[in-house]
């Protein structure tokens, strides 16, 4: 990965947790439940994309939940007496 494209997936990362710190760190046990990360999966169950998934530069493509992970491991450390859940559906068509 060339430099800049490292130092923007840094910074984007960056950027994600600080905000998932500053907002969970404020309201921390006063919010029974957080939507940590929304419709990261396609209906297929396939990963959706995102600028966290496959941004050249900044997303996780070919790492699987990688992001997902990452973004409930910040959120548990900004409040560990937060539910995380998580809701995975699938709709035949």
């Amino acid at each position: 990965m060339g430099d800049f494209r490292k130092l923007r997936f840094v910074s984007a990362l960056d950027d994600l947790q600080d905000h998932i710190t500053t907002v969970m760190g404020h309201y921390a046990g006063k919010v029974y439940a957080w939507d940590v990360v929304n419709e990261a999966f396609n209906d297929d169950g396939t990963m959706r994309d995102t600028i966290w998934y496959d941004q050249p530069g900044i997303g996780f493509a070919g790492m699987g939940t990688q992001y997902i992970e990452q973004a409930l491991g910040w959120a548990h450390a900004a409040d560990r007496m937060h539910n995380c859940f998580t809701t995975i559906t699938t709709r035949s068509r």
